[in-house]
């Protein structure tokens, strides 16, 4: 017995079995078929509520959709095309909730539904039926090339049902503080009261540490499934070295491309400028932090790749008297805005420069 979508019941019985028999033992599990029920019409009704947040009921909707999946989708089929070896004859769009992406033959249909869904996870969709062309079924090839083009495809397939199932596209975003500051800090407070009901944000304490912060920021990756990384000064040098390997594009707001030397002038006792969760508000800079930065600093660029020239911004304050690292910035990046501030944003700040550029970022 089971329960299918609309709600109606289905019971499976052996040929010749009385009638009797077979409402009898419908009716003693009546109070299951009850629950089922309200199961099947809640998942449903997430299910309905998650597709209707992309409206395409009018032209101009469907053709800014349109727009915003081919700026999406064409970098990652090109990219991922010319490494794979193979092309597709035709790549088209429609507005399909059975199926991500379809593969027929040669031509590849995809979803203008995936405009819910993190970029990551489309990125995986994508792969998905690139590899089709190599292996048309789901078979140990099939999954070896996924494994060997997107090692993180499991997770990605895991994170876009989990959206579906619970209804959710809100997108999030995970910002990442200075070294002085905390996730209580000014900054992440702004965020937090501008992007309230739009955009989840979320403001951990990062270690002072920088091997520990890279581990707890990568560790919240995998499990919040961020949509975009936005940081401050050290923030921003943590986000531009995971951005490209988490998958994820960042903005990087006046980044700090030399810790150690921020941090040399300043060797002592100090206090956090706002409110730290674990309530220490003390700490010390010392050699052995310097080392560990040193580190940080000297494969800090190592994962940059082609793919990430136009996923990571840079927003530098014209006032900023602590880090002027536009030029190295652009040496591995294309895309750089200013504003009127100093080194850490005001919310005012935040709010007029910061986040119409999250937005952007976003919805495209």
């Amino acid at each position: 017995m089971r329960i299918v979508k609309n709600g109606d019941v289905h019971v499976s019985a052996p040929i010749g079995m009385p009638k009797s028999v077979v409402e009898r033992f419908i009716e003693e599990h009546r109070d299951w078929i009850t629950e089922a029920r309200k199961k099947t019409y809640e998942s449903q009704k997430r299910r309905a509520e998650f597709y209707n947040q992309l409206p395409l009921r009018t032209k101009e909707q469907a053709d800014d959709a349109l727009r915003r999946l081919k700026a999406l989708i064409e970098p990652m089929v090109e990219r991922y095309s010319k490494e794979m070896g193979v092309k597709p004859s035709v790549v088209y769009y429609k507005a399909m909730i059975s199926r991500w992406g379809v593969c027929n033959v040669k031509s590849i249909c995809f979803s203008t539904y995936l405009l819910l869904l993190p970029e990551w996870c489309v990125e995986h969709v994508v792969v998905h039926e690139l590899c089709h062309l190599l292996e048309p079924s789901h078979n140990a090839r099939f999954h070896a090339l996924m494994d060997k083009y997107f090692p993180r495809w499991r997770e990605a397939r895991k994170a876009a049902r989990e959206r579906v199932k619970n209804g959710v596209s809100m997108k999030k975003i995970l910002f990442l503080h200075g070294f002085f500051a905390s996730g209580q800090c000014i900054p992440a407070l702004a965020f937090r009261e501008a992007l309230a009901d739009k955009v989840q944000v979320l403001t951990p304490d990062l270690p002072q540490h920088p091997k520990e912060a890279l581990e707890l920021i990568r560790s919240i990756c995998d499990k919040e499934h961020p949509d975009l990384l936005v940081g401050n000064s050290c923030g921003s040098f943590y986000a531009q070295m995971l951005a490209p390997i988490v998958g994820v594009p960042a903005l990087l707001g006046n980044p700090h491309f030399r810790m150690t030397e921020f941090l040399q002038q300043r060797i002592g006792e100090h206090e956090y400028k706002s409110p730290r969760s674990d309530g220490n508000q003390q700490f010390v800079i010392d050699e052995a932090l310097i080392k560990e930065f040193a580190e940080m600093e000297a494969i800090q660029f190592n994962c940059c790749n082609p793919s990430y020239k136009d996923k990571v911004w840079g927003l530098f304050g014209e006032k900023d008297k602590l880090a002027h690292f536009e030029p190295m910035f652009l040496e591995h990046y294309n895309k750089t805005f200013h504003f009127p501030g100093a080194h850490t944003p005001t919310a005012d700040e935040v709010r007029t420069w910061y986040v119409p550029l999250i937005e952007k970022m976003l919805l495209g």
